[in-house]
């Protein structure tokens, strides 16, 4: 019948419509993909430079090598520039000095501590072989609420240093997060109510235009660096949120929570894609290990994990330690893992075969 049709025809076009807004609406998801999508490629791009550089480095001949006077330290030099220490007994990259503009034919260490260089530029240098830490500036203090309101629990770097996230809060008010230059330490971003409670985790993302942060609000929330608006709001766990990470390509974020889950979320979408629930105790933190799709994590019942985040399966476990762990992290090739605990010590692991490399312990300071 006629108004049969004609109610056929407008379920038709509410259909159309609602389709055409979904579109509309996709439209500067989409654009904003793209444009991560360029700055990854642009980063890719600096990334595949410097390795060219390293590689054509590391065809460079060395000229000279000495083991300092008890042998724990290796140095050596050649046609690249700068002297490299390594540990005598393993191996491990320690540092690098640059300074000189030609090739370094010859170096030797002068005692335990000194290191002295000759050079093709026509000097000869004296090196400082285990320069201390100097402090660059202090950001806040106990007298100055304007700067940082409150404790801070999280710091992160941009990927190029330039800039220093620091997030924290005022317990049961608010949570608040906070962007400093660290040339010069002025502030260029600061959100002072981001959460309703304090921020435990905050992060960077990869091209360094979001921030995601996770707090005692219970909830994961991401921002816009440059206009410093709420992106998203994810949804999900049931207690204090304790850590965040970001994959490497900023499609993915992970959450740790005190509610003894890991959350995997699209970053673009602010869908909860899986939860991983193999943990008896809080998880603590949570990263991912290199651009793989895998996720290292520390958790109060004293285990280290590696599960896949694509699909939630468990790929390692570690059980060596004997109290909470706090914190994690693994190399981008996972040859290391570690986690450190709540007695000080901190456990290295090969993350590719569970092997253990070792164990260091905090030494008590003499009085």
């Amino acid at each position: 019948t006629a108004e049969a049709a004609q109610n056929l025809l407008s379920q038709q076009q509410a259909l159309a419509a609602k389709e055409l807004q979904a579109a509309t609406e996709l439209v500067p998801i989409r654009k904003e993909a793209v444009t991560r999508a360029e700055a990854l490629l642009a980063e890719a791009k600096v990334a595949v430079e410097a390795a060219n550089k390293s590689l054509q480095e590391s065809d460079l001949p060395q000229r000279s090598v000495a083991f300092s006077p008890d042998g724990s330290v290796l140095v050596t030099s050649g046609d690249f520039g700068s002297l490299h220490t390594w540990e005598g007994k393993t191996g491990g990259a320690i540092g690098s000095f640059a300074g000189h503009t030609g090739p370094v034919k010859s170096v030797t260490f002068l005692d335990d501590k000194t290191l002295a260089s000759a050079s093709d530029d026509q000097s000869i240098r004296i090196w400082d072989a285990n320069p201390g830490w100097i402090l660059e500036r202090t950001i806040g203090s106990q007298d100055d609420s304007t700067t940082i309101a409150h404790r801070v629990t999280a710091v992160d770097f941009s990927a190029d240093s330039s800039q220093l996230l620091v997030a924290g809060g005022i317990p049961s008010r608010r949570g608040e997060l906070h962007v400093f230059n660290t040339v010069d330490g002025s502030r260029t971003f600061s959100l002072p109510q981001a959460h309703d409670d304090v921020i435990y985790a905050a992060r960077f993302s990869p091209d360094g235009k979001r921030i995601a942060s996770g707090g005692a609000d219970k909830y994961l929330r991401t921002f816009d660096v440059a206009s410093s608006q709420q992106i998203r709001r994810f949804e999900g766990h049931t207690s204090y949120v304790l850590g965040v990470a970001w994959k490497r390509d900023g499609q993915l974020l992970t959450s740790a929570g005190a509610d003894n889950t890991v959350k995997v979320w699209n970053a673009e979408t602010g869908d909860q894609q899986r939860t991983i629930e193999t943990f008896r105790r809080h998880v603590t933190a949570v990263q991912f290990i290199g651009e793989t799709d895998n996720i290292v994590t520390s958790c109060g019942d004293k285990q280290m994990r590696i599960h896949n985040a694509a699909n939630g399966g468990q790929v390692r476990i570690f059980n060596t330690p004997t109290s909470w762990l706090h914190t994690v992290g693994a190399t981008p090739d996972n040859a290391v893992a570690a986690a450190g605990d709540a007695n000080g010590n901190v456990y290295l692991w090969n993350g590719n075969n569970g092997q253990q490399l070792r164990v260091l312990g905090v030494q008590p300071t003499e009085k």
